[in-house]
Order: structure tokens, then C-alpha cells, then sequence
């Protein structure tokens, strides 16, 4: 996590396509294996019974790969090029004239997510992905709406992140009450995406601008931490500190 303390945007984007999405499938899959096996325990509890348990974890797990698949799809959208002259690169999947259009195609594939698959985790990705979309647009009305769908709604790994890019939308506006209230409640249950050391990094960021102390005296016990990047985090925010 060396590169990753800060958490910006970019980061952010990168942990949600590669590690979250991946794990999760991963999580998805044993957490299905194990309740199959429990449910093998109760063979005399009769064949139909078995039958339509069978039936459900069958469903369960074609429709999680029906989710995976478009949230795949959107995700080659959203990495997809723009080619404003001449034929497109070989193999692309998805290429664009115009920024314009490749823009409008993003938000319909991840506003499809949202509006075909409700509360799943993939649904709250592109909840998150839209939010980072409208962040980075400087829309941050849309933002801030996009982050506290997914805060509220998601699994808990998920609204972690949704809180962080909260917590820094708020820093941005002047809002430092709701991006502290925000931090200290990753601090306090922190999670696989948002370490404990992580969100209190962030909370001395955004305290240095009203309570420099405070921030410091959260910052040195992080300092000297055997964790390489969380201590290079720390000495980092400090140093940003003495700049100002």
C-alpha cells in the first residue's frame, strides 16, 4: 500500500478494478462453496429439499456471473480509446470519435448497472464509479450524491471507500465537521479497503488546516510504524505540514 496511503481518485479507481472486484469473486465463490457443504450435512432432511437448494445456489451464481460480465463491460468502456482519426487499434473492444461520446457511453454503461442490479456490489461500483466520474468533472452535487448511495447501501468494504472520497469531497468544499465525522468512523471500524492507519492519515490532512496540533500529534505514532508505507504516508503529511 505504499503507493496507495493518500488515496486519491486515481488510486481509488485502481483498488476498485483490480483488488475489490477480484476479491469480492473470490469471497462470492467460497462463501457458496461453504454453504453447499452445510447443506450436504442435511441429505436426511429429504431429495426435494436438496433439490431446491441446488436450484438457488444455481441462480445465485449464474446471476453473479451475469453481474460480473457487465460490470466488465463497462469497465471496457470505461477504459476504452478515443480515435479522433483514422481506423481504430486492433482489437479494441470499444473505441470512440470524440471524448464526448466516449463520456456519454461511460455513464450509460455504469448508470445501467445501477438501474438493472439494485444494491449488489456491482451496482455499488458503478454507484462509486459515477461519483469519481462527477468528481473529477467538478460536478460536486452529483458527486456527493453518487458517494452517499453507495455509502449507505453497500457492503461495508465498499462504503469504506465511498466515505474516504466523501471525506474528501468535503475537505475540497469547506467541509471539514462532515469530512472529520466521516474519517473517524473508518478509524473507528476500519476495513479490507480502508485500513485504521489509512483513515487517520487522512484525518490529519484535513485537521492541519484548523487544528495543526491535533494533526500532528496523530501523525507521529504513524511516523515510526514498521509498516513502510504507512510510516513514508505519515512522514509525508508531516512534512506537507511544515510547508504551509
Amino acid at each position: 500500500m505504499a503507493q496507495t496511503t493518500k488515496l486519491t481518485h486515481k488510486d481509488v479507481k485502481e483498488m476498485v478494478k483490480h483488488d475489490a472486484f477480484r476479491e469480492k469473486t473470490l469471497e462470492t465463490v467460497a462463501y457458496v462453496s461453504g454453504h453447499r457443504s452445510q447443506i450436504l450435512k442435511y441429505v436426511a432432511a429429504g431429495v426435494g429439499v436438496l433439490l431446491l437448494a441446488g436450484g438457488f445456489w444455481l441462480y445465485r451464481d449464474s446471476q453473479h456471473t451475469i453481474r460480473s460480465n457487465a460490470l466488465n463491460d463497462a469497465y471496457k468502456v470505461y477504459n476504452s480509446t478515443v480515435v479522433k482519426e483514422g481506423p481504430p487499434p486492433p482489437f479494441a473492444n470499444y473505441w470512440y470519435r470524440t471524448d464526448a461520446e466516449k463520456n456519454t457511453a461511460v455513464n450509460k454503461a455504469f448508470t445501467g448497472l445501477t438501474e438493472k442490479y439494485g444494491n449488489a456490489d456491482e451496482a455499488m461500483i458503478g454507484h462509486f464509479y459515477l461519483g469519481l466520474i462527477a468528481a473529477d468533472n467538478g460536478n460536486t452535487v452529483e458527486a456527493e450524491k453518487q458517494f452517499k448511495t453507495v455509502s449507505d447501501n453497500a457492503s461495508k468494504d465498499y462504503a469504506s471507500l465511498a466515505k474516504l472520497s466523501l471525506a474528501q469531497l468535503y475537505k475540497g468544499s469547506g467541509k471539514l465537521d462532515e469530512g472529520r465525522k466521516l474519517l473517524q468512523s473508518l478509524i473507528d471500524s476500519p476495513t479490507t479497503f480502508v485500513t485504521k492507519e489509512q483513515a487517520t492519515i487522512e484525518l490529519a490532512r484535513l485537521l492541519q488546516q484548523d487544528k495543526p496540533e491535533e494533526a500532528r500529534k496523530l501523525l507521529e505514532p504513524l511516523r515510526t510504524s514498521v509498516r513502510t508505507g504507512i510510516s513514508q504516508a505519515a512522514i509525508g503529511a508531516l512534512g506537507e505540514m511544515m510547508q504551509k
